[in-house]
This record gives C-alpha cells, sequence and structure tokens, in this order.
C-alpha cells in the first residue's frame, strides 16, 4: 500500500492501490467518534423519555377510568 498526500490537506492521504481517502488525523477521527457516541447516547435517553412518556400517559388513562 502506498500512500499520496491529498493536495491542500495535510492530514488526508491517498491509498494508491484502492483509491481511497485515509484520515492521517487521529484527534480528528476521535473528536468524531466522541461526537458520534454522544449523539447515540442522546437517541437512547430521548426515546427512554418517550417511553416513560407513554406509560404515565397510560397510567393517567386507567386512574381517570376508575373516577
Amino acid at each position: 500500500m502506498s500512500l499520496i498526500p491529498v493536495e491542500g490537506h495535510s492530514y488526508l492521504w491517498r491509498d494508491s492501490e484502492t483509491g481511497a481517502i485515509v484520515n492521517g488525523d487521529d484527534s480528528n477521527y476521535q473528536a468524531y467518534i466522541r461526537q458520534r457516541d454522544a449523539k447515540k447516547s442522546e437517541r437512547q435517553e430521548i426515546e427512554s423519555m418517550r417511553k416513560d412518556i407513554d406509560d404515565i400517559k397510560s397510567m393517567l388513562s386507567k386512574i381517570i377510568e376508575k373516577l
């Protein structure tokens, strides 16, 4: 595998065999991973809150029926 620098980007390299772009900047990659994981966690928390709200609505409906 031979890497060729991408013009205008000091941290990007092109694999001469596959044509793939390789990111040589570990700090940017790690920041991307952290951001991706934070979004995933946020989505899971929102889904959990939605489920809790649905449960509360269901319980309130049952209470109202018994009144």
